[in-house]
């Protein structure tokens, strides 16, 4: 399988880079969270590799922003106060709270057990196979060139 950020062969992770999961090389993975590796199959094999259907991830709920300000308004911290209380910094918590950025799940599961709140929740994936076995996926790399390929 083709990396679906830069388009090389073997991609061999699955990742989450900026909320996305993708199919990304070793190279691309740190851009992002890996999240699991995906087995390769034996070329010998009659039997084509199981896909899984569905699985569980946490996600951080829709209003985040909201609870976070609240929760430190309620206890009359000041934003440096909080970040240096989480051991975080105080332009990231700024930006977390007006909602620019969705925190990773170590700062959620932080804020989570400093204010007793719950930020993360599971939420059921469903795969479709066809995207996952498609040799045809368009990557970010496509995207790419064909911008460039549009200016000329």
């Amino acid at each position: 399988m083709d990396c679906e950020l830069c388009g090389r062969p073997n991609a061999n992770l699955i990742a989450s880079i900026e909320g996305v999961r993708m199919n990304v090389c070793e190279r691309c993975s740190k851009h992002g969270k890996v999240l699991a590796m995906i087995k390769e199959e034996n070329e010998k094999s009659a039997r084509p590799a199981k896909v899984e259907k569905s699985e569980v991830e946490l996600e951080v709920v829709d209003n985040f922003a909201e609870i976070i300000r609240k929760e430190r308004e309620k206890r009359g911290l000041t934003l440096k106060q909080f970040a240096a209380a989480i051991a975080e910094k105080e332009s990231y918590i700024d930006r977390i709270e007006r909602d620019e950025t969705i925190p990773d799940e170590k700062v959620a599961r932080k804020i989570e057990k400093f204010f007793n709140i719950k930020l993360l929740e599971e939420v059921v994936v469903s795969k479709d196979e066809k995207s996952i076995e498609s040799d045809e996926e368009i990557t970010l790399g496509d995207v790419i060139e064909i911008k460039k390929k549009g200016k000329k």
